[in-house]
């Protein structure tokens, strides 16, 4: 019964769900598939229940998805013209519900990962002031909801990804500035908790993005620290999970940025 909302609503989570699963397991073409599918019958939905706002938002969640694979791609043409739909569907949401936690949650995840595509195809400009609009939605948030930890650490990836912008694009001086304080969230959270691999990681990701931005600032010593700082933290990690490829990229990358500072200072064999 193509009228049957609640079936079309199981559906499209189903398509949502599934899409989500083959993208994390890299069957990108076949994510794509399910990606569509699922985008078709979201826009049924609103279009059969325009003021859903539940609706809305799902809807723009899944775009927020979908697009990450044209980022991740490089496709960045494709991605924004899916950001842009989103962007109308939650600045609408907004304006009903200025207040509504959830809503900013979607803005904030949106205006994220459509400032870093935005960057990557050059417009900088663009990038730093959606970051900064993310920025204070994450404060907004964070004040709500002060004891959600996952509110608290999406602060923390704001701040690091905007890091990540002037960083690629060669700005030493905002990189270090915005880097600099992305170390303190995960730290603390560790001090809390030793065995909570998740923010051990972040706290790695924050070492490693500043010793790139000391490095750009040709502050090689401090770039040296900062590597072996991130080492030390995915070592520890690596130990618990041996099997886990993608720390021991992290070590080989942080182990090159040391070596290409030791160059600099002129230090070969250090490098070596």
């Amino acid at each position: 019964n193509p009228a049957n909302l609640e079936t079309k609503e199981k559906l499209a989570n189903n398509y949502y769900t599934t899409a989500r699963t083959l993208w994390n397991n890299s069957q990108t073409a076949e994510a794509e598939e399910m990606f569509e599918k699922g985008l078709k019958i979201r826009r049924e939905l609103v279009a059969a229940q325009p003021d859903s706002v539940e609706f809305q938002n799902r809807l723009a969640i899944l775009l927020i998805d979908y697009g990450a694979i044209p980022v991740f791609n490089s496709q960045t043409d494709k991605a924004l013209v899916l950001f842009e739909e989103a962007l109308k569907i939650v600045e609408n949401l907004r304006q009903k519900q200025p207040e509504n936690g959830d809503f900013k949650k979607t803005n904030t995840r949106l205006l994220r990962i459509m400032s870093s595509a935005k960057g990557k195809a050059g417009d900088y400009e663009g990038g730093i002031q959606g970051f900064q609009k993310a920025i204070e939605i994450n404060k907004d948030l964070a004040k709500q909801f002060p004891a959600d930890f996952r509110v608290q650490r999406s602060v923390w990836l704001t701040n690091t990804m905007f890091c990540e912008l002037y960083i690629d694009n060669g700005d030493a001086v905002k990189a270090v500035e915005i880097c600099s304080p992305t170390i303190d969230f995960p730290k603390n959270a560790l001090e809390k908790e030793p065995e909570n691999g998740v923010v051990a990681y972040d706290l790695a990701i924050s070492h490693f993005n500043l010793a790139r931005a000391f490095r750009l600032a040709e502050k090689y010593p401090q770039t040296i620290e900062e590597a072996e700082k991130a080492s030390a933290v995915m070592l520890k990690l690596n130990e618990k999970t041996p099997d886990n490829l993608e720390y021991k990229r992290n070590l080989a990358v942080y182990d090159t940025e040391k070596s290409r500072a030791a160059i600099k200072l002129n230090q070969p064999d250090k490098a070596i």
